[in-house]
C-alpha cells in the first residue's frame, strides 16, 4: 500500500486513487486497476472565489498529474450540501489556472447514490488544476438579436446579479408592466457602466421576479446559467456591490 501526499491521496498497488477524505475518485478509464499517473489529490481548506452563478457544493480538490491517463474523476457528495430544490443542477467544474476560469464539465449525475462524475479533461497540463462540484441551473440557450425568456426561480435578484454569467453579450432588457407608468420597464448594462450617475434614471428595470417574462438582446449565441439556494457567498456579493 503507498500514501502520498502526507495522507491527501492513497491507493493500493495499481487501485484507484482516492482522496483523503474518502469523497473523490479517480480511475483510469482504459484499465481500472492500471497507473493514474496522479502525483497528489489534495482537499482544498477554500475555494478561490468562483463566479456568482456557481454554488459551490462540498469541498473542492487540487489534482498533480505528472503523466497522460485517460482519467475519470467521481465525487461522492452529501444530499444535504446540495440547495434545496435543485441537486439535479450538480455540474463538475475545472480550473487549469487556480481559480481564474472554470470550465464546466459533462457530468454523469446519479441522485440516487449522490455521484458525480466527469472525464478529467486532456490538456497540456494532464488535467491538473482544481475541481469541485457546483450547482447552476442551466437556462435555454439565446440567439443572437431578441430573446423571450421567463424567470424561474422564487427568490426575486438584481438584474445585473441574475445575468453575470452572460457578461457583456447582451445590450438590453425590457419587461412590460401593466401596474407601472410607463408600461414598459428597462436595463442596460452599459448605461451602469459609461454613465453611473443616470443610470439610475434610465434603468427602471432592477429585479427579475419569478414567472415574470422578459426580453433581452443578445449579442452572441450564448447559454445564461442562474445561481440557485439562498448561498452566502451570493448575497453577500450583492451587499458588496450595493445591490441589496
Amino acid at each position: 500500500t503507498e500514501t502520498r501526499a502526507w495522507g491527501a491521496n492513497h491507493r493500493a498497488l495499481a487501485a484507484p486513487v482516492a482522496s483523503g477524505d474518502g469523497k473523490v475518485t479517480l480511475f483510469n478509464l482504459t484499465d481500472i486497476l492500471g497507473e493514474t499517473g496522479v502525483a497528489a489529490l489534495q482537499t482544498l481548506t477554500g475555494l478561490p472565489q468562483v463566479p456568482l452563478w456557481l454554488t459551490p457544493v462540498g469541498q473542492g480538490y487540487r489534482l498533480t498529474i505528472s503523466a497522460d491517463y485517460t482519467l475519470t474523476i467521481a465525487f461522492h457528495y452529501l444530499q444535504r450540501e446540495a440547495p434545496s430544490g435543485y441537486e439535479h443542477t450538480l455540474t463538475l467544474y475545472y480550473s487549469p489556472d487556480n481559480g481564474a476560469t472554470w470550465q464546466r464539465l459533462p457530468t454523469l449525475l446519479d441522485v440516487e447514490e449522490n455521484l458525480a462524475a466527469a472525464q478529467v479533461p486532456a490538456n497540456s497540463q494532464h488535467g491538473a488544476g482544481l475541481y469541485t462540484l457546483m450547482a447552476t441551473l442551466t437556462m435555454p440557450p439565446l440567439t443572437p438579436g431578441w430573446n423571450q425568456f421567463a424567470y424561474p426561480l422564487p427568490q426575486a435578484r438584481p438584474i445585473a446579479v441574475a445575468l453575470a454569467s452572460l457578461g457583456d453579450a447582451y445590450t438590453v432588457v425590457y419587461h412590460f408592466d401593466p401596474t407601472a407608468q410607463p408600461h414598459w420597464r428597462f436595463y442596460a448594462p452599459a448605461v451602469a457602466v459609461d454613465q453611473p450617475t443616470l443610470a439610475g434614471f434610465v434603468n427602471d428595470l432592477t429585479t427579475l421576479t419569478f414567472g415574470q417574462s422578459y426580453w433581452l438582446h443578445a449579442t452572441t449565441a450564448i447559454t445564461p446559467y442562474l445561481g440557485v439556494g439562498g448561498d452566502p457567498s451570493v448575497v453577500a456579493a450583492h451587499q458588496a456591490v450595493g445591490l441589496e
